[in-house]
C-alpha cells in the first residue's frame, strides 16, 4: 500500500531533463503534481497527476507569486529542480546571462521556498533543492554559475537548523553530469541517469527521522 497518497509536489523546470523524470517517478508514486516549465507541456500520459501547470519564466517575481497564491495551503514537497548554465569568464557572459543564473539558480529557490513555508511547516513538508557539484568544485568559465550553487548550497544548510523547528525536511542534493541537454550526451555510458536520481529524490522525500539531518547528499558519475 502507498502511504504517501495524494500529496502534492512542486516539480520547477519539470519539463525536461531530471524534472522530467521527477514528474514521472511522482506521479507513478500517485502524487498530484503542479507542473511548472518555461516552455514545455506536461505529458499525455500522466496528465490525471497533474493538478496544476504553470508556464513562464521563473526570473519574473510576478510568476512566482501566481505559483504560490494558487498553490498555498496545498504543497507537502517543493523540488527546486529548475537550472541555467552558462560558461564564460568574466567579459565573455553578457548581464542578461549573469542575472538569468542568478534569478533562476538561486533567488527562485529562496522565494519559493521563503513564500511556501508556512504551508510547508503546517503540512511537515519537505524541501528539495536540485545543486550541483560545482557548487565546491566548479570547472572553467563556471564562475557565477558556481556562485549561485554555492549560495543555494549555503541556503539550503542554513535553513535545516529552522527547518527541524517546524518539522519540515530541507535536503540539498549536489549532483555531477547527468545523461541530459546540460550534462551532454551519455556515449560512454558514464553519466548518471536521471530517472535513478529520480528514484533517489523519492526516498529522500520519504525518509522522516527525527533524530538526524541530512547537510547535502552528492551524487557523483560512475567514472571519469
Amino acid at each position: 500500500m502507498n502511504l504517501y497518497k495524494k500529496r502534492t509536489v512542486i516539480i520547477t523546470g519539470a519539463g525536461r531533463g531530471l524534472g522530467a523524470a521527477l514528474t514521472r517517478k511522482f506521479a507513478k508514486e500517485n502524487y498530484d503534481i503542479v507542473f511548472v516549465s518555461k516552455n514545455s507541456k506536461p505529458p499525455e500520459d500522466i496528465r490525471e497527476s497533474i493538478v496544476k501547470v504553470f508556464r513562464g519564466d521563473l526570473s519574473h517575481t510576478s510568476f512566482l507569486k501566481d505559483i504560490v497564491e494558487s498553490c498555498s495551503g496545498k504543497i507537502h514537497v517543493l523540488i527546486n529542480n529548475a537550472g541555467v548554465r552558462h560558461v564564460g569568464g568574466p567579459g565573455k557572459l553578457g548581464l542578461i546571462q549573469l542575472a538569468e543564473m542568478v534569478d533562476v539558480n538561486f533567488f527562485t529557490p529562496m522565494l519559493l521556498t521563503y513564500w511556501l513555508w508556512d504551508t510547508l511547516s503546517k503540512n511537515q513538508g519537505v524541501v528539495v533543492n536540485i545543486n550541483s557539484l560545482s557548487a565546491n568544485m566548479p570547472g572553467p568559465g563556471e564562475w557565477v554559475y558556481s556562485a549561485t550553487k554555492a549560495g543555494l548550497q549555503g541556503m539550503s544548510k542554513g535553513l535545516q537548523f529552522d527547518a527541524t523547528e517546524h518539522g519540515v525536511r530541507v535536503f540539498n542534493v549536489e549532483l555531477g553530469k547527468m545523461a541530459t541537454d546540460m550534462g551532454g550526451d551519455n556515449k560512454k555510458g558514464v553519466l548518471i541517469d536521471p530517472n535513478e536520481v529520480a528514484s533517489f529524490i523519492i526516498q529522500l522525500c520519504h525518509c522522516n527521522e527525527p533524530s538526524f539531518r541530512i547537510p547535502s547528499v552528492e551524487l557523483c558519475r560512475r567514472q571519469y
